[in-house]
């Protein structure tokens, strides 16, 4: 008993260790996988750089190769000849004798609002240089007090109404007298019109249904119905059509019936005549 007891506990204690010793494993593999992708993106990180870094230097590296060989085709150096540029922009500055106004043509495209990327100054077009300066200062007032005010000066809607108003010389002044004896007017010949298409609608028989009911028209129109002195077009011609309709069906009956009464005749006779030929075949 005391062995079996000893032998169950070293199964247990082997199964303990064995899953001990494979969980240190498969977590130092991670710990390795996780090592080794952040080296390869730090080193991929670290080429791409030098890589860029590379081109910089070997696009600058070329631009300078092939100003050399220019400078060496006139038996000059690149810093001979870059010192001389250098030397030529300042002697024209110096010559062109500029000046700390600001340009009055920078200011109108300012003020104006054309000016951005596109513009090019007048002065540019014609000399070839502007000796005043583009740019605003800080404390420069770009638009006057004047000029807004004038941009606020407008009239009201009701003011240039009643100014145009006045203007106007011809025709009656409006005013309450005048303007009710025009509306009495106008009240009138529509009125007039009205009455003169109702009096034309009433000869050719063409009424409305508010003028049914004022004339009454549909109180005599009651009173036939009532008699029934009044026959209803769509009734009666419904009415003739299912007779019309019946009438056909029934002729159609007769025509089946006697087509199979005839039938019937035909194949009866057909029988005695058999009859009548089998005795004789009996007797041959």
């Amino acid at each position: 008993m005391l062995l079996q007891n000893y032998g169950v506990n070293n199964y247990v204690w082997v199964s303990q260790m064995l899953s001990f010793i494979v969980g240190i494993i498969f977590v130092r593999c991670e710990v390795e996988i996780l090592t080794s992708l952040t080296l390869f993106r730090f080193n991929k990180i670290n080429n791409i750089k030098q890589t860029s870094q590379l081109n910089q230097s070997s696009t600058a590296y070329l631009l300078k190769q092939l100003f050399n060989q220019l400078a060496q085709k006139y038996n000059r150096t690149y810093e001979e000849t870059l010192q001389e540029l250098q030397d030529k922009e300042a002697e024209r500055v110096k010559t062109l004798n500029y000046s700390e106004k600001i340009c009055d043509h920078f200011i109108a495209a300012c003020r104006d609002g054309t000016i951005g990327f596109g513009w090019v100054c007048p002065n540019d077009k014609q000399f070839n240089h502007c000796q005043y300066r583009h740019w605003i200062p800080v404390d420069f007032q770009l638009f006057k007090k004047e000029d807004m005010d004038e941009d606020l000066d407008y009239e009201e809607l009701e003011d240039m109404i009643e100014r145009q108003r006045q203007a106007i010389t011809q025709g009656t002044p409006v005013t309450a007298e005048t303007f009710a004896i025009w509306k009495a007017k106008r009240v009138a010949k529509a009125k007039e019109e009205k009455d003169r298409e109702d009096q034309l609608r009433e000869q050719e028989g063409i009424f409305s249904g508010r003028q049914i009911f004022e004339k009454g028209l549909y109180r005599k129109d009651m009173e036939e119905l009532d008699e029934g002195t009044a026959d209803d077009d769509f009734m009666q011609k419904w009415k003739d059509e299912q007779k019309a309709k019946k009438e056909q069906e029934m002729q159609i009956e007769r025509e089946e019936a006697a087509r199979i009464e005839k039938e019937n005749e035909e194949k009866e006779k057909e029988a005695q005549q058999e009859a009548k030929e089998e005795p004789q075949e009996e007797q041959m």
